[in-house]
């Protein structure tokens, strides 16, 4: 009896520490995206006041 409840106690715990590692690479992946977005949104910022800068002389 008391090894199937330390057997229970152990499977929940792996479960529950996969769950946690899923919801770190969902997060990591989210805030991945969000700076690539940011990289990509400064590029184009940069192209814009490059092409602004050339017009002005």
């Amino acid at each position: 009896m008391t090894e199937r409840v330390i057997s229970l106690i152990s499977s929940a715990a792996v479960v529950i520490s996969l769950i946690f590692v899923g919801f770190e690479l969902r997060q990591a992946r989210q805030l991945a995206l969000a700076d690539q977005m940011n990289n990509r949104m400064n590029v184009v910022i940069s192209f814009i006041g490059t092409y602004l800068f050339a017009d002005m002389w």
